[in-house]
C-alpha cells in the first residue's frame, strides 16, 4: 500500500487514511526496504491495520503530520518505523 499526498511548502494535509486493512505476503521478489505500508508526504493516517508475513519493515515513511496508530506487525523481527519530517525530526515507533 502506498500513501501520498499534501504540500510540503504550506504543510497542507493529504488526509489521505489506511484503516482496518489486512496486508500480507509482500516483498517476495525485492525482499528488502519494500514495506507493506509506505508513505510520503504530509497529513497521513495508517490506524488499526494488521501487516504480517514478510522478511522485511512492516511501515515505512517520510513525510509531516503522520499518524500511525494501534496497528499490528507479526513476524520474526522487530518492526520499527522511522518518521523523518521535512525539518530534520524524527520519531521511532517501535
Amino acid at each position: 500500500m502506498a500513501l501520498s499526498g499534501g504540500d510540503y511548502a504550506t504543510l497542507t494535509p493529504s488526509r489521505n487514511r489506511l484503516v482496518r486493512c489486512r496486508v500480507s505476503n509482500y516483498a517476495r521478489i525485492r525482499r528488502a526496504y519494500t514495506p507493506g505500508v509506505r508513505w510520503l508526504g504530509v497529513g497521513h493516517l495508517v490506524a488499526e491495520s494488521h501487516v504480517f508475513d514478510a522478511p522485511h519493515s512492516g511501515f515505512l515513511g517520510f513525510g509531516n503530520d503522520g499518524c500511525v496508530c494501534v496497528c499490528a506487525r507479526a513476524c520474526v523481527s522487530v518492526c520499527v518505523c522511522v518518521w523523518r519530517c521535512k525539518r530534520g525530526l524524527a520519531c521511532v515507533y517501535l
